[in-house]
């Protein structure tokens, strides 16, 4: 599984470093921008938890741990936005 998803964590780290490379947003903007910046990060936090690098650095365990707060950190940045957005 860990070399399957070798490409996808690869462009989701592409992805990652391009966001973090824009520019600060005017200040209506704002709270927009950081709320999509919070979800960019939190969706790199998921290369850690089965990329080559850190795979033989948890337990089973400790990946679905991880794993399962990040999923909970995505759903509440995921809300933060949709109320941001109407």
């Amino acid at each position: 599984m860990v070399e399957q998803i070798a490409p996808a964590l690869s462009k989701i780290e592409e992805f990652f470093m391009a966001s973090t490379e824009s520019e600060l947003a005017p200040n209506d903007l704002y709270d927009w921008m950081q709320a999509y910046s919070n979800i960019f990060a939190t969706i790199h936090d998921f290369t850690f938890c089965y990329n080559k690098k850190h795979i033989s650095q948890r337990t089973p365990e400790n990946r679905k741990a991880c794993m399962e707060m990040t999923i909970k950190n995505y759903y509440t940045e995921l809300e933060e936005i949709v109320e941001l957005e109407s």
